[in-house]
């Protein structure tokens, strides 16, 4: 590995990249953990601490956002929400020299395994209670949309559309994924079924992938953003239709794929970063368009 050290004294939830303010300078580590901290590293300096060694240069770090370990995080700019065993969700902001919070946002009954940012006013959150909350954080009394009894297992993740704003994606320990427009909750838009013999057991992360793909259903200027998704049991990678709700391939592999994770390259298209905990390899896929390959 490039860089390898200690974040935390427990087993840590969520990694974000925070994008500096130009391509050349090397991005910040936001990282969050069951310790209940969220740390913040700049990875293009170092320190040297007595127990640790050459460490990162800790840039600041906040553990009174929760009472308990943190189990999610994500980030916008440079806004934070994380999600907690103290069933709550927290709002904060990384200023010059601090992480502060601004909000507390509590309706959850239990763990809060996900959290997801749609824009700098919206997030969903959603755990073992089974519920999807989404709140406006500037009225966040109560959350602006709840999605009640979504799965009969505990929701693991949340994930927004690229492009729609009342479109997201929800994975529990459950062999169904469900797409919901929060328009119209009381049902999902579509349900996704054959990824995998999950049910109650193993998590797994679907994303949407922006890779420019096309399907003959879809309109040319748009495209489809399908959503990509492993799942244990099964050993393949399944590419499902957010507008239509069907299946445009499904692939056997060697490995049970359960985290993914996307980012954007130079050329405007997706990469894709899977890891699978099974075997403890990650693989870096890039995808091509149905005409390049099959």
């Amino acid at each position: 590995p490039l860089m390898s050290f200690r974040a935390h004294k427990r087993w840590i939830g969520g990694i974000k990249f925070l994008k500096g303010e130009s391509q050349d300078k090397c991005p910040n580590l936001l990282t969050s953990a069951d310790d209940g901290g969220v740390n913040l590293w700049d990875v293009s300096k170092q320190a040297r601490s007595r127990k640790l060694g050459l460490q990162p240069l800790l840039v600041t770090s906040n553990y009174d956002l929760h009472d308990g370990g943190i189990y999610s995080i994500d980030t916008i700019g440079r806004l934070i929400a994380t999600g907690s065993k103290d069933s709550s969700v927290s709002w904060a902001e990384i200023c010059e020299d601090s992480i502060r919070q601004s909000l507390k946002l509590e309706y959850h009954s239990s763990v809060v395994k996900t959290v997801q940012i749609r824009d700098i006013h919206t997030v969903a959150s959603a755990g073992n209670d089974k519920d999807i909350a989404i709140w406006d954080v500037r009225s966040a009394k109560e959350p602006s949309i709840c999605i009640e009894d979504c799965f009969p297992y505990p929701i693991n993740s949340i994930k927004w559309h690229p492009y729609d704003e009342n479109i997201c994606i929800a994975a529990a320990l459950h062999p169904e994924l469900h797409l919901y427009d929060i328009r119209h909750t009381k049902s999902p838009l579509h349900t996704y079924i054959g990824h995998t013999q999950n049910k109650g057991r193993t998590m797994y992360e679907p994303v949407f992938l922006k890779s420019g793909i096309k399907t003959s259903k879809e309109k040319e200027e748009t495209g489809c953003v399908p959503i990509l998704t492993g799942g244990a049991g099964m050993s393949n990678l399944s590419l499902y239709c957010p507008h239509t709700g069907s299946v445009i391939s499904r692939g056997e592999t060697d490995y049970d794929y359960s985290a993914l994770s996307t980012y954007d390259g130079r050329n405007g298209k997706c990469t894709v970063l899977i890891a699978a905990a099974q075997k403890k390899v990650v693989h870096l896929f890039s995808p091509v368009s149905a005409a390049r390959s099959t």
